[in-house]
Order: structure tokens, then C-alpha cells, then sequence
């Protein structure tokens, strides 16, 4: 059976690490990838949940919540 799903790594996990049903060389987002990165692949997934729930989120209150996201990432990672 097929799914769509985006693989979230955890700070210090790499795509090497995924083993089993999820296929690591589909193109996810790990928490510590440089911030532009992380910020655009961020956007890709709202973008995916925004059509799959038929919602929609201000784009300034989603770059804040984004932004504040990104700094706990790093200060875990």
C-alpha cells in the first residue's frame, strides 16, 4: 500500500539511520539542517497539511510560529 508522509529527523538522527518501511532517500526535513533549508522545507509541509485539511494559516502568524520553532531546534540541537 502507498502513503504519502514526509520524514521529520530529529536533531543529531541522519537519513543513513532510517531503516525499515520508510524510504530514506525520499526527501524529508531534519530539525538541524541549515535554517533557510529547514525554513523552505517547513513551508512545503504546511503547504501539503493547508490542502490536505483544506485550511489556511496567515502567513505572518505562520512565519512567527515557524521562526519560534526553529530557535527551540537549536537550542536543543
Amino acid at each position: 500500500m502507498k502513503s504519502e508522509y514526509t520524514s521529520i529527523l530529529l536533531p543529531g538522527f541522519e537519513y543513513k539511520e532510517i531503516k525499515g518501511a520508510v524510504n530514506p532517500n525520499k526527501i524529508g526535513m531534519k530539525l538541524d539542517d541549515e535554517e533557510e533549508l529547514l525554513k523552505k522545507r517547513l513551508g512545503e509541509l504546511k503547504n501539503l497539511m493547508s490542502k490536505e485539511f483544506d485550511i489556511s494559516v496567515p502567513d505572518m502568524r505562520w512565519e512567527k510560529k515557524r521562526n519560534d520553532f526553529i530557535e527551540i531546534m537549536k537550542s536543543i540541537s
